[in-house]
């Protein structure tokens, strides 16, 4: 990306920590999200599964700013930015996407029991390590290489970086797969919270 090895890195690593906190944040709120406005939700007639939607993205726009900082730092550093930056709402909408699915699953499940909180804060660690964050996903060996993308985020962090860092169009069939998690996530997790919607503000 530049001549600078260590500028370059930390360019790589801030453009998979954009994504990967992007994640981190829904997947630690979204299990105690309905229990945050349980008064709320018995209260009135509004939607709860609009809940989810409304706070993935008030977090979108904390991700907005992060992605705006990663190209004013690789325009100082590089002098420009790649057309290909022009690609990001083709990536960062099927995301949104996906987050909303992953919030509306969490919080049903989180409904009926406040561990999934807790069993989240173990999880998201463990993801940390499981997303190629701060290394290239095919400095794996084989078959690890490939089945890294069993992890979601390694897609969208890949993408991400090839759009932004690289310059480049990506791999159509990472983009593939993301857009099939992206499609997946949403309706499988809107399916699973509107299937237990009337159960769920009986428990909470």
């Amino acid at each position: 990306v530049t001549n600078d090895s260590t500028l370059s890195y930390a360019l790589f690593i801030l453009s998979g920590i954009v994504v990967f906190n992007f994640w981190s944040e829904m997947a630690f709120r979204a299990p105690m999200l309905l229990h945050e406005y349980v008064h709320f939700i018995k209260q009135t007639i509004f939607p709860s599964d609009m809940l989810a939607v409304i706070s993935t993205l008030r977090a979108t726009l904390y991700t907005v700013i992060s992605i705006a900082v990663l190209l004013i730092f690789q325009f100082i550093s590089v002098g420009s930015l790649p057309w290909t930056m022009l690609l990001l709402p083709f990536i960062f909408i099927p995301f949104v996407a996906f987050l909303i699915g992953m919030s509306w699953f969490l919080c049903a499940i989180g409904a009926f029991t406040r561990d999934t909180g807790y069993l989240m804060i173990n999880i998201v660690p463990i993801f940390m390590f499981a997303t190629p964050v701060f290394f290239p996903h095919d400095a794996l060996p084989a078959p690890f290489d490939i089945w890294i993308y069993l992890n979601a985020l390694t897609g969208y962090v890949e993408v991400m970086r090839d759009i932004v860092l690289l310059g480049k169009l990506p791999n159509p069939y990472v983009y593939g797969w993301t857009l099939a998690t992206s499609v997946f996530s949403f309706y499988f997790g809107y399916w699973f919270f509107d299937r237990y919607r009337n159960v769920i503000v009986d428990v909470i």
